[in-house]
């Protein structure tokens, strides 16, 4: 009983995080092309391939690094994005 009652402790934690992390990113994604677009000065088709080119970017490297956190540990691939 008391494992269970911990593990849901854990997973409301994760679940609390992973709420605020989107909601962080909620507020600043829209900004951030607004951001790229007019106050940089780059044109809205410049701001669009850039924010185009993070997700790619991310969708190719974010299942590798969740391997290399799971076999390393999340320190290591830290240290290693810096």
């Amino acid at each position: 009983m008391n494992v269970t009652r911990a593990m849901g402790a854990a997973m409301r934690r994760i679940h609390v995080g992973n709420a605020l992390s989107a909601f962080g990113l909620g507020f600043t994604v829209p900004y951030l092309y607004v951001y790229v677009a007019q106050v940089r000065g780059l044109g809205a088709m410049t701001a669009g391939s850039v924010l185009a080119v993070f997700a790619v970017a991310a969708l190719i490297v974010l299942p590798f690094a969740g391997r290399a956190i799971v076999r390393r540990g999340p320190l290591p691939v830290l240290l290693a994005a810096l």
